[in-house]
């Protein structure tokens, strides 16, 4: 991680998400700007919540482990998510790791500040509870995608929401995809076999392309 020293940067997220009563200008000199590298960590499960951040540039993935190790991502998330809200709100350290994807960069409030300058900033409470509820409603979503969806639908989703315009999903790693499906990797596997059989896609490097229009005219299950 490195500090972005640059105000100018600073007020151009600010105006650009419209957050200027959310962080009044007397306050602005104390917040900073932090930059990640793609695949760096912004913060690990167990660690003390030092900053709550706001996401203003980028791309994370959040993730959870169980007790041997394994991890699944939960959710991918893009500006202007929060990361934090949760755990400011009951006083616990950081209980999901948080990992930078793309160059991100984070407006970063020390929670002191918060604390101090910011308990009757109506403004600032408000978006945090607006992102608190998205973030609820994003996992009620996934949640019943999985009970509803089968694996290959659901794989096809999870490669969908990749992709660029053209279906080019540019890098992709077995493992990422079947932890966000809560599959073996053997399974994903023979899944993407049989998509390749369909000729819903074909692998392409370190890459996939999907076949946008067969897969919008035959998956009638997925929510385009």
């Amino acid at each position: 991680m490195k500090t972005i020293h640059s105000p100018e940067l600073l007020e151009t997220y600010i105006h650009q998400y419209d957050l200027e009563k959310v962080f009044p200008a007397s306050l602005r000199s104390q917040l900073a700007l932090h930059q990640f590298a793609p695949n760096e960590h912004v913060c690990f499960s167990g660690d003390a919540v030092l900053f709550l951040y706001f996401l203003v540039d980028g791309q994370l993935n959040v993730s959870s482990a169980n007790e041997d190790g394994a991890t699944i991502t939960i959710t991918r998330i893009s500006p202007l998510a929060s990361i934090g809200a949760m755990e400011f709100f009951s006083e616990s350290d950081f209980c999901q790791t948080v990992l930078a994807t793309d160059k991100s960069i984070l407006i970063a409030i020390p929670v002191s500040l918060i604390k101090q300058k910011l308990n009757d900033n109506i403004a600032f409470y408000r978006l945090l509870c607006r992102h608190l509820s998205q973030r609820r409603m994003d996992s009620s979503k996934k949640y019943a995608e999985t009970l509803l969806y089968p694996a290959k639908t659901r794989l096809l989703i999870y490669f969908y929401h990749q992709a660029n315009a053209k279906g080019v999903v540019s890098h992709y790693r077995n493992e990422d995809a079947a932890n966000y499906l809560s599959i073996s990797t053997r399974h994903l596997r023979r899944l993407l076999a049989s998509c390749e059989k369909e000729d819903l896609l074909h692998r392409e490097g370190q890459g996939l392309v999907l076949h946008l229009a067969l897969i919008r005219r035959t998956q009638v299950l997925l929510p385009f």
